[in-house]
C-alpha cells in the first residue's frame, strides 16, 4: 500500500470514492497478502464513513437551501431493489 496517501479528511467525496473502489478491486483480486487486505479494509471503512458524512452534509445543505419548503421533494432512503414507478 502507498505510504503517501492523503489523510481521509482531506479527500473530496470523489477522491474517497475512487480510492474505495480501487481498494475493493484490489481486495477482490485475491492477490493481496492478508495484512495488506486487512489494512485496506480498515482504510475502506474509514473512507466509507467519510463519504457518508459528506453526503449527510450535502443533504443538510439542500434542506437549508429549500428552506423546509412544503413543495420540496421528500427525502427517502434509496432502495436499489425497488421497481420504477408507473406513470
Amino acid at each position: 500500500m502507498e505510504e503517501t496517501k492523503k489523510k481521509i479528511e482531506e479527500l473530496s467525496f470523489e477522491e474517497a470514492m475512487a480510492e474505495l473502489s480501487a481498494l475493493v478491486q484490489s481486495s477482490e483480486s485475491g492477490k493481496l497478502p492478508l495484512e495488506e487486505m486487512l489494512t485496506g479494509l480498515e482504510r475502506g471503512q474509514k473512507l466509507a464513513a467519510h463519504c457518508r458524512g459528506k453526503l449527510g452534509e450535502l443533504e443538510r445543505r439542500i434542506e437549508i437551501l429549500t428552506g423546509g419548503d412544503k413543495d420540496a421533494p421528500e427525502w427517502s432512503p434509496f432502495d436499489p431493489g425497488a421497481s420504477s414507478r408507473e406513470i
